[in-house]
């Protein structure tokens, strides 16, 4: 069996090297879409059949492996003594019906101290391809963890404030210099002539348009030199976030000063059990340095871990300290993303369905408007962070394909509960 699978997947590669875009096995369980496994309503535009359980393993398993083979990191280690969660489960059939049918593999649903509902896919579908000690890809939810740092930051005055004009080298001569960190983390920096989400970077002198592989400086000294920032409007891409957070790090220190801040937000606030990373650039000569802006925004958690992270953050509301004021002047300094982005958007997606945006947080969802203060983290393929501050409620969700019933089993879950 093992053997046929690796034969089926090695047939999908060169398939795909050799120009085709999809195929499958004679009997249909296998289909191989490229490196990474496209959004269901990708899938739908190319007309492509929906993929099976047995394309979703091969997929999530490639989650997984990368997640071990990473070697550039910026980590934070596990503690001696990590939170340890009460417990008070209940049933919730919705999300035990989701798991046995769609691409959900986790969920977890935190309400006044206690976790409520802690499941993960029967073991015939995904379960048995992880554990709790698994770490699984954030996507685009290490843009909110980037901001929840960037507090930090400020909090320990490294940074002024949200308003504060970047002042660094990397950056000179670029549409980013000089800008105010409110209108990089509100996705407002004027760069929609030179990036956007779909296409990635326009300018393409040496990269394939993604952010994520090349460093900060070579995106700098290349696709960005000699930029100038455009209209204010909202442009969402994967670029801001990998501004702020080595930005972060240049105002922190490199080095041992960087790993002791990490530590202190990661492993002795939130109390985390196992390591946890932003992912750092590498190349094959070793040459690039930390200060060419090497760190990624993409992070590394597992299950528990990202409720840890995001019990931090809903402690910080609350208890009124000063991450939870940077946290409260983001939600406060939300703006409206815009007709003509929400119109290219699916209604029944996350990031069309919420109609604001601040510091690198989903806000408003449809029908709620801010009442109660909700905050969303969504990431490609289906991962949800989603917390309600007035009702102590969190919702996490990993998942390898976004098909489950999210408006269900987050949005109302956060807002109402059981």
């Amino acid at each position: 069996m093992k053997n046929a699978i690796k034969l089926l997947v090695l047939a999908g590669i060169l398939t795909f090297v050799s120009g085709c875009e999809t195929v499958s096995n004679a009997d249909g369980k296998f289909r191989y879409y490229g490196r990474h496994l496209p959004e269901p309503s990708d899938i739908r535009r190319k007309g492509l059949p929906s993929p099976s359980d047995a394309t979703l393993r091969h997929y999530f398993g490639e989650e997984l492996r990368w997640a071990k083979w990473q070697r550039g990191k910026y980590a934070a280690n596990g503690s001696n003594t990590p939170y340890v969660f009460k417990s008070e489960l209940q049933e919730f059939d919705i999300v035990t019906d989701n798991l046995a049918e769609t691409g959900l593999v986790s969920y977890l649903f935190y309400e006044d101290g206690k976790i409520k509902v802690d499941k993960k896919s029967p073991k015939n579908r995904f379960g048995n391809m992880f554990d709790d000690n698994s770490l699984l890809i954030s996507n685009s939810i290490g843009k909110s963890l980037t901001s929840y740092v960037l507090g930090h930051a400020i909090c320990k005055g490294y940074i002024k404030d949200v308003n504060e004009k970047i002042d660094w080298q990397l950056l000179k001569g670029t549409l980013y210099e000089n800008q105010r960190l409110i209108d990089i983390i509100n996705m407002r920096a004027g760069d929609q002539e030179h990036i956007t989400q779909k296409n990635g970077l326009k300018k393409q002198n040496r990269t394939n348009g993604n952010v994520n592989n090349s460093t900060l400086l070579e995106i700098m000294s290349n696709e960005l030199s000699g930029t100038k920032k455009s209209s204010r409007v909202f442009n969402y891409s994967g670029l801001p976030p990998n501004v702020i957070i080595n930005y972060i790090m240049y105002k922190v220190g490199y080095g041992e000063k960087y790993q002791e801040f990490l530590n202190d937000i990661f492993q002795k606030k939130a109390g985390i059990k196992n390591e946890v990373w932003f992912v750092k650039e590498g190349n094959e000569l070793g040459t690039s340095k930390d200060m060419d802006g090497l760190s990624k925004s993409s992070f590394y958690a597992s299950r528990y871990d990202y409720l840890r992270i995001a019990k931090a953050m809903l402690d910080d509301w609350n208890n009124d300290t000063c991450v939870g004021s940077y946290l409260k002047t983001i939600y406060e300094e939300r703006e409206y993303k815009g007709q003509e982005h929400l119109k290219s958007k699916s209604a029944n997606s996350p990031n069309g369905s919420n109609s604001k945006y601040g510091g690198f947080f989903h806000t408003d969802y449809k029908g709620y408007w801010g009442v109660p203060n909700i905050m969303a983290m969504d990431g490609y393929g289906g991962q949800m962070i989603w917390i309600n501050f007035d009702d102590k409620r969190i919702v996490v969700a990993n998942a390898i394909y976004s098909t489950y019933d999210w408006k269900k089993i987050v949005a109302d879950t956060v807002k109402n509960g059981l």
